[in-house]
């Protein structure tokens, strides 16, 4: 990222962060960490550029820099989902929706637990899943395994580990359709909870 605006700095930049977000906690800690100095270099030098812009910049000092083989997920959602909705992104398309999704007004809450297992995406095993997910749709002959239309599709993975990840891709993929079909209808977040 830092890369990226080198030219405009015109110089060196000593960013200092202090935070109480548990390093490898799976927070997405690394890529709110690079969209906020993302936001302030951009606020410095680069005014112009998009938070679009930003979530590519981010994405790019992640693999380029850390050695991380991220997507744009985590920056999209630091960078473009706005109060009181859900991000719905579509990699593929480059594509965001903001979801309504009020859960205090239905008399809910969002918590989140730290169960103190930590993992990092450059050295942890991010990488390997990701390239089996590349491998597993390699063999069933599709870009990507969001093209496979259910679990009745993968039948032609005879490899367990490609079998299990692939599995786990499309069945998220159908809930956070269905999540995002009772969110789009106004519904009770607490309709989905079975998703």
């Amino acid at each position: 990222m830092v890369a990226g605006l080198r030219d405009r700095l015109g110089g060196g930049l000593d960013v200092l962060v202090d935070t109480d977000v548990p390093v490898g906690a799976g927070l997405s800690s690394s890529a709110a960490l690079t969209c906020s100095v993302a936001l302030g270099l951009a606020d410095l030098v680069a005014p112009e550029l998009s938070r679009t812009d930003l979530v590519e910049l981010a994405r790019r000092s992640e693999n380029d820099f850390v050695g991380a083989p991220t997507g744009i997920l985590d920056q999209s959602a630091s960078l473009l989902c706005t109060s009181g909705n859900a991000l719905f992104l579509d990699t593929r398309e480059r594509r965001t929706e903001q979801v309504p999704l009020d859960l205090a007004a239905v008399g809910l809450e969002l918590l989140v637990v730290d169960t103190g297992t930590s993992h990092t995406h450059a050295d942890g095993g991010y990488g390997d899943r990701r390239r089996e997910c590349e491998q597993a749709a390699e063999r069933l002959g599709v870009p990507a395994l969001r093209d496979v239309a259910d679990v009745a599709g993968l039948a032609a993975l005879d490899d367990d580990v490609l079998l299990r990840r692939a599995r786990h891709i499309v069945t998220e993929n159908a809930r956070v359709l269905e999540v995002v079909a009772v969110l789009r209808a106004d519904a009770d977040p607490a309709a989905s909870a079975g998703c």
